[in-house]
């Protein structure tokens, strides 16, 4: 009985970690569509992957009307609605602890701008720039679809115990940090208690 128990939590830990992984993927979009939207406002010719289509093609279709009227104002109300679209991942990130369901909601929602890349790359003649783009929405995609799965085996967990196997598998450098200072601790001592045992003896 307490093998089975053993091997039931074990699969726990791996799902809270997958769930976790599919979190620090949806962080990932969200941090990178942010930077790639301020190198777009300053017309910086570099762009990073991991970055949602939805916020940038917003802004790019915004931004696209200035230059007609001499004025920036186009390129702050383009700022201000894609980054409108971005709250709902950054509400999905940051609640799906406390909601686990929300991970669901990532996904549909990351699938919707996933679809958005695909009508794009279907309108553009040279499709092989978009290939690195496809292939990290499929990538987060994975990640999400992991995270959905391992929401929905966790159903039945409590709050309460997928925060107590969340802080079992978060990497324990408190630990570490203090094991290697009693190490040095311990060996320091040996040390002293060696020299003053050899002065005693001289």
């Amino acid at each position: 009985m307490m093998r089975i128990h053993s091997e039931d939590t074990a699969d726990l830990r791996q799902q809270v970690q997958k769930f976790e992984k599919a979190r620090n993927n949806l962080l990932a979009v969200i941090l990178f569509t942010v930077v790639n939207l301020f190198l777009s406002a300053f017309n910086a010719d570099l762009t990073f992957l991991f970055s949602a289509t939805l916020p940038q093609f917003v802004f790019a279709v915004v931004k696209a009307i200035d230059p007609d009227t001499g004025s920036n104002i186009f390129i702050i109300a383009g700022l201000i609605i894609a980054f409108i679209t971005i709250i709902p991942y950054f509400i999905f990130w940051i609640l799906a602890r406390r909601a686990r369901g929300l991970i669901l909601a990532a996904l549909i929602y990351f699938g919707m701008d996933s679809f958005l890349l695909i009508i794009l790359v279907l309108d553009m003649e040279s499709k092989a720039s978009f290939l690195l783009e496809i292939v990290f929405h499929v990538w987060i995609l994975y990640y999400l679809i992991t995270g959905v799965t391992a929401w929905f085996k966790m159903r039945d967990v409590s709050k309460d115990e997928f925060k107590a196997i969340l802080q079992e598998i978060k990497p324990n450098k408190t630990i570490s940090t203090t094991s290697v200072s009693t190490t040095s601790s311990v060996s320091a001592g040996s040390d002293e208690q060696i020299a003053e045992e050899e002065r005693d003896g001289v």
